[in-house]
């Protein structure tokens, strides 16, 4: 279970967004499309309505599972009995029953509550932040609790303006037991923003002052998102102008002191259109998950990309949702535990039609599971929801829509990945550098459940003739004595396959190789390894049909060549060791080696019975020509191998001196240093020229 605090952030909708009239409440279920991909996110039960006053408007911001394993959905609203907008929170055990009732974490006469936001802390309570206003002032709140919702503080204004706003508050938990409140600061009429973070000790008391969190300070930064990795250390999400763009989602990386580790990351790769309403979560890996709004002249898309802490890419930008009427809005995610993560949004697929709430879940590699679940319809477009992980395979939605009263009511939705193995076909890169002149096998592995058929194809996309595909072979997922299989297409630029089940053959599930591709790389350069793949169950059906595209870097080489023939003993090579940064060199039957080097620092080292080891330092840089060191000569003389030539290997020689292999009378082979085989004056004096010497010598 992930108790790490996913969030999406917005502001609550105006009544100038109402999809219908009022008599229009609920459009049945029943009438929503059914999916035939088993791994598509499923609905456990009917949405159900979180908050207690159904006439009074609610809008739900929240929610965070504790450490029990219980979850907390906090929301504002309108409230009879105390004051303007309480900040209302509801318990629920872990099986989704109601742990208590509806409380109370701040009420007031005199202020307005908004943007209310939680995390779990590492004792089992929560920690929350709000922002509040009278009049032209605001201020920004933090209060500790139990997790019944007893206070364990007083509430804490850490920040007070006038007529400047202190807006969508984010909190995140770190590692270290402490939490990390963000928020926006802005100025309306200069429309000027900044993003603020501060750091707390686990019972409130703040252990830092209010930092900025983007390296650019001018313009307008709004939407902050925070997520928790490990050593204490924690990164932010928000959007707007920035380095290398205008109205782009940036992170940014933070030590557990607050001190910034990266500067301002650009995320998206478009730099067209408007980048809005980033999310953010950590995945299993160390990874984060980022999604948001991208907005251009032609659509409006719902995008995602993984990234490094350290600001690095971890996958490429992916296209989540596309609408041509520019209404998607307020993506969420939240990270699974086993690597897959799920996504949740609202909007619409044409102009004509309600808004709905949709959800999504994707593999760790980023691909999709299965298609887009429509969860409800929405009378309101632009309203809070929120994804929030529950276990490896079940979720929990919160939103805010009309109710029968016609106001807002806060609503859940309980959902499940079904267990299992998630659908996907995986090309498997290498895990070590590809070097010009390598050949390569990249594994095409699938997962699923009940699967009977699967075709796939590989495409090279390159600007030039950087690599080239040499061949391919069918795997066993789909067992060679139960299936049908159509002829392996091989060309240069693609490989393509297909293999089926024949009757009585069973569908099968689990995960294997569906086949493996052979790749020489001949160029240096970046290319992309464009995937297609489908997979059909029994009856035909789709359990997968998409485009994945994988880029390989493809690095500049030097040949190092050589012979090492004088080492060994009548031909015998197999005691001669030889590595290049560390990786072991295979020896040609003759003595001779040819190996491929990267760029940059690299060390070869060289070891041979009766010889001192040897190492060699060498840089490569662009341009470096191929190197040949012809015959290599090591330092004789150390018969006992502890790479030093003393008087141990001097007493092992004269115990073996005058003897010859042929004899069988006590002949030491690591002590017939010139190989000849017969230990006599020759070896002595070599170790007499050598003696005093150590290991590793340089050649």
């Amino acid at each position: 279970m992930t108790l790490l605090n996913t969030r999406s952030n917005t502001t609550p909708p105006t009544k100038s967004i109402k999809k219908f009239a009022r008599n229009a409440v609920m459009l049945s279920l029943l009438g929503l499309p059914l999916l035939s991909n088993a791994q598509a996110p499923v609905q456990v039960g009917d949405p159900f309505v979180v908050n207690n006053w159904k006439d009074q408007t609610q809008y739900f911001h929240e929610t965070a599972v504790l450490k029990d394993g219980s979850y907390v959905a906090i929301w504002t609203g309108k409230d009879p009995m105390f004051g303007q907008d309480p900040v209302f929170a509801q318990r629920f055990n872990a099986d989704g029953t109601l742990a208590g009732g509806e409380t109370y974490l701040s009420y007031s006469p005199t202020h307005r509550h908004n943007s209310a936001a939680i995390s779990p802390l590492n004792d089992g309570g929560y920690a929350t932040a709000w922002s509040r206003y009278k009049d032209n002032s605001t201020d920004l709140v933090v209060r500790t609790f139990d997790a019944d919702g007893t206070p364990r503080i007083d509430e804490l204004v850490i920040k007070s303006v006038q007529r400047d706003l202190l807006s969508s508050p984010t909190v995140t938990t770190l590692s270290n037991g402490e939490f990390v409140v963000a928020w926006s600061h802005s100025n309306p009429i200069a429309a000027d923003g900044d993003i603020y973070a501060q750091r707390f000790l686990a019972n409130g008391t703040p252990a830092s002052d209010p930092l900025i969190v983007t390296s650019t300070v001018e313009h307008n930064q709004q939407h902050v998102s925070l997520t928790a990795l490990s050593d204490g250390k924690f990164m932010a999400s928000w959007h707007g102008k920035g380095i290398g763009d205008d109205h782009g989602v940036y992170i940014r990386t933070f030590a557990a002191d607050g001190t910034p580790l990266t500067d301002e990351t650009l995320v998206n790769e478009n730099s067209y259109g408007q980048q809005q309403n980033a999310a953010i979560d950590t995945l299993p890996d160390g990874s984060v998950v980022v999604t948001w709004v991208s907005l251009t002249a032609d659509s409006t898309d719902i995008m995602v990309k993984r990234m490094n802490a350290n600001g690095t890419p971890a996958g490429q930008q992916t296209l989540v949702d596309q609408s041509t009427v520019n209404l998607f809005t307020i993506p969420s995610v939240a990270a699974l535990s086993d690597g897959r993560y799920v996504l949740s949004w609202q909007g619409e697929d044409d102009i004509a039609s309600p808004a709905y709430l949709y959800t999504r879940a994707y593999n760790a590699n980023d691909t999709a599971t299965g298609d887009k679940v429509t969860i409800s319809s929405l009378h309101y477009a632009g309203v809070q929801n929120q994804v929030t992980a529950l276990s490896d395979q079940d979720y929990i939605i919160h939103w805010s829509d009309e109710n029968v009263f016609t106001s807002m009511d806060v609503f859940g939705q309980h959902m499940t990945l079904n267990g299992g193995p998630a659908t996907a076909l995986t090309l498997e890169l290498p895990q070590t550098t590809v070097l010009e002149g390598d050949t390569i096998t990249l594994p095409l592995t699938v997962s699923g459940s009940d699967i009977y058929g699967i075709d796939a194809s590989v495409r090279v996309s390159a600007m030039f003739d950087m690599a080239r595909i040499t061949g391919g072979e069918y795997g066993e997922f789909l067992p060679s004595d139960e299936r049908l299989s159509v002829p392996m297409g091989i060309s240069d630029k693609q490989w393509d396959g297909a293999l089926a089940l024949m009757a009585p053959a069973t569908a099968k599930s689990g995960e294997g190789q569906f086949a493996s591709v052979q790749l020489l790389a001949e160029q240096a350069g970046m290319i992309n390894l464009v995937v297609n793949a489908k997979m059909t169950d029994q009856e035909s059906n789709y359990l997968l049909n998409n485009e994945v595209s994988y880029s390989l870097a493809i690095e500049e080489s030097v040949t190092l060549t050589g012979n090492v023939a004088s080492l060994g003993v009548t031909g015998d090579y197999s005691n001669i060791v030889l590595r290049i940064n560390g990786q072991l060199v295979t020896t040609n039957p003759d003595g001779s080696f040819s190996v491929r080097s990267p760029l940059g620092n690299v060390t070869l080292s060289l070891e041979a019975p009766g010889y001192l080891s040897a190492e060699k330092q060498l840089n490569f840089s662009a341009g470096q020509e191929d190197i040949d060191f012809g015959q290599i000569e090591l330092v004789g003389g150390d018969s006992n191998g502890d790479n030093l030539i003393d008087i141990a290997d001097l007493t092992q020689l004269l115990g073996a001196y005058r003897t010859k292999k042929s004899d069988n009378n006590g002949y030491v082979s690591d002590a017939d240093f010139n190989g000849d085989n017969e230990i006599n004056i020759q070896d002595l004096t070599l170790m007499g020229a050598n003696f005093g010497k150590q290991g590793p010598q340089s050649w």
